[in-house]
Protein backbone atom coordinates (compact mmCIF):
# COMPACT_ATOMS: atom_id res chain seq x y z
CA UNK A 1 0.00 0.00 0.00
CA UNK A 2 1.33 3.43 -0.80
CA UNK A 3 1.98 5.52 2.45
CA UNK A 4 -0.22 8.79 2.06
CA UNK A 5 -1.08 11.16 4.33
CA UNK A 6 -4.83 12.65 4.26
CA UNK A 7 -6.62 16.00 5.18
CA UNK A 8 -9.09 18.45 4.43
CA UNK A 9 -7.70 21.54 2.31
CA UNK A 10 -7.83 24.09 5.42
CA UNK A 11 -5.37 22.13 6.65
CA UNK A 12 -2.86 21.69 4.22
CA UNK A 13 0.19 23.53 3.68
CA UNK A 14 -0.10 25.70 0.16
CA UNK A 15 3.18 22.99 -0.94
CA UNK A 16 0.66 20.22 -0.05
CA UNK A 17 -2.22 22.26 -1.87
CA UNK A 18 -0.48 21.37 -5.23
CA UNK A 19 -1.13 17.93 -4.93
CA UNK A 20 -4.71 18.21 -4.24
CA UNK A 21 -6.34 19.56 -6.50
CA UNK A 22 -7.31 16.51 -8.34
CA UNK A 23 -8.78 14.89 -5.65
CA UNK A 24 -10.68 18.53 -3.90
CA UNK A 25 -8.76 18.73 -1.18
CA UNK A 26 -8.88 15.49 0.24
CA UNK A 27 -5.20 14.11 -0.32
CA UNK A 28 -2.43 15.96 0.37
CA UNK A 29 0.25 14.11 -0.83
CA UNK A 30 1.89 10.32 -1.24
CA UNK A 31 5.53 10.09 -0.51
CA UNK A 32 7.50 8.96 -3.04
CA UNK A 33 4.92 7.94 -5.94
CA UNK A 34 3.03 10.01 -8.25
CA UNK A 35 -1.12 10.47 -7.15
CA UNK A 36 -3.25 7.45 -7.56
CA UNK A 37 -6.47 8.03 -9.93
CA UNK A 38 -8.69 6.71 -6.41
CA UNK A 39 -6.80 7.30 -3.31
CA UNK A 40 -7.26 5.45 -0.04
CA UNK A 41 -6.34 6.78 2.68
CA UNK A 42 -4.34 5.54 6.23
CA UNK A 43 -4.42 6.85 9.40
CA UNK A 44 -0.31 6.11 9.70
CA UNK A 45 1.62 7.87 7.27
CA UNK A 46 4.65 9.04 6.66
CA UNK A 47 5.49 12.98 6.99
CA UNK A 48 4.82 14.45 2.96
CA UNK A 49 7.87 16.38 2.14
CA UNK A 50 7.86 19.65 0.07
CA UNK A 51 7.50 18.92 -3.39
CA UNK A 52 11.31 19.51 -3.52
CA UNK A 53 12.51 17.23 -0.71
CA UNK A 54 12.60 13.66 -0.46
CA UNK A 55 11.58 12.47 2.90
CA UNK A 56 15.02 10.27 4.28
CA UNK A 57 12.87 8.59 7.30
CA UNK A 58 12.83 8.82 10.95
CA UNK A 59 16.36 8.66 12.61
CA UNK A 60 17.24 8.61 16.60
CA UNK A 61 19.82 10.41 18.16
CA UNK A 62 22.75 8.91 19.79
CA UNK A 63 22.76 8.11 23.09
CA UNK A 64 25.64 10.45 24.03
CA UNK A 65 23.25 13.28 23.13
CA UNK A 66 25.54 13.53 19.84
CA UNK A 67 23.22 15.05 17.27
CA UNK A 68 22.30 13.37 14.05
CA UNK A 69 22.18 17.12 12.33
CA UNK A 70 24.42 19.26 13.71
CA UNK A 71 25.13 22.53 12.04
CA UNK A 72 21.94 25.07 12.73
CA UNK A 73 18.61 24.65 14.22
CA UNK A 74 15.97 26.92 15.56
CA UNK A 75 12.64 26.24 18.11
CA UNK A 76 9.58 27.41 16.96
CA UNK A 77 6.85 25.97 19.28
CA UNK A 78 4.01 27.59 18.13
CA UNK A 79 4.44 27.36 14.39
CA UNK A 80 7.09 24.55 13.37
CA UNK A 81 6.51 22.30 10.03
CA UNK A 82 8.53 20.01 8.26
CA UNK A 83 7.85 22.99 5.30
CA UNK A 84 9.06 25.70 7.88
CA UNK A 85 12.17 23.74 8.92
CA UNK A 86 13.03 23.18 5.47
CA UNK A 87 12.95 26.41 3.97
CA UNK A 88 15.11 27.67 7.34
CA UNK A 89 17.69 24.72 6.18
CA UNK A 90 17.25 25.88 2.44
CA UNK A 91 17.64 29.55 3.34
CA UNK A 92 20.99 28.53 5.08
CA UNK A 93 22.25 26.60 2.72
CA UNK A 94 21.98 22.89 4.22
CA UNK A 95 21.54 19.77 2.32
CA UNK A 96 19.29 18.18 5.48
CA UNK A 97 16.62 19.60 6.85
CA UNK A 98 15.08 17.32 10.72
CA UNK A 99 12.09 18.23 12.66
CA UNK A 100 12.27 16.62 16.09
CA UNK A 101 9.95 17.05 19.34
CA UNK A 102 7.64 18.67 17.80
CA UNK A 103 8.76 22.30 17.70
CA UNK A 104 12.61 21.95 16.80
CA UNK A 105 14.27 22.26 13.57
CA UNK A 106 18.10 20.69 12.63
CA UNK A 107 20.30 21.35 9.67
CA UNK A 108 23.39 19.76 8.44
CA UNK A 109 25.51 18.82 5.26
CA UNK A 110 25.40 15.07 6.39
CA UNK A 111 23.57 12.84 8.84
CA UNK A 112 26.06 11.88 11.60
CA UNK A 113 26.11 8.09 11.67
CA UNK A 114 29.54 8.05 12.67
CA UNK A 115 28.18 10.02 15.65
CA UNK A 116 25.78 7.19 16.75
CA UNK A 117 22.46 8.09 14.42
CA UNK A 118 20.55 5.53 13.48
CA UNK A 119 17.68 5.13 10.93
CA UNK A 120 14.77 3.10 12.21
CA UNK A 121 12.67 0.90 10.66
CA UNK A 122 9.45 2.63 10.73
CA UNK A 123 8.12 6.18 12.00
CA UNK A 124 6.46 4.86 15.01
CA UNK A 125 8.89 6.92 17.42
CA UNK A 126 8.76 10.11 14.93
CA UNK A 127 4.71 10.63 16.66
CA UNK A 128 5.12 14.33 18.29
CA UNK A 129 2.58 16.48 16.01
CA UNK A 130 3.82 19.75 14.84
CA UNK A 131 3.40 22.71 16.79
CA UNK A 132 2.18 24.53 13.69
CA UNK A 133 0.62 22.04 12.07
CA UNK A 134 -0.92 18.99 14.85
CA UNK A 135 -2.21 17.11 10.84
CA UNK A 136 2.09 16.69 10.34
CA UNK A 137 4.34 15.25 12.57
CA UNK A 138 7.76 16.64 13.52
CA UNK A 139 9.97 13.97 14.91
CA UNK A 140 9.66 12.73 18.56
CA UNK A 141 11.69 12.36 21.78
CA UNK A 142 16.00 12.04 20.83
CA UNK A 143 13.89 11.32 17.25
CA UNK A 144 14.02 12.74 14.03
CA UNK A 145 11.73 13.15 10.66
CA UNK A 146 14.33 13.84 8.36
CA UNK A 147 14.31 15.05 4.49
CA UNK A 148 17.00 15.64 1.91
CA UNK A 149 17.41 18.88 -0.30
CA UNK A 150 16.80 18.16 -4.01
CA UNK A 151 20.15 20.02 -4.45
CA UNK A 152 21.84 16.89 -3.60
Amino acid sequence: MNDMACCVASACSSADLILTQQFSGQLCGIVGESLPAKPTCTTTVKPVANPNWTYVGCYSEATNYNRALNSTYFIDSNAMTPSSCQSFCKARGWKFAGVEFGQECWCGNAIQLINGAKKLADDTSCNRNCAGDNTKKCGGSATLNIYKSPSI
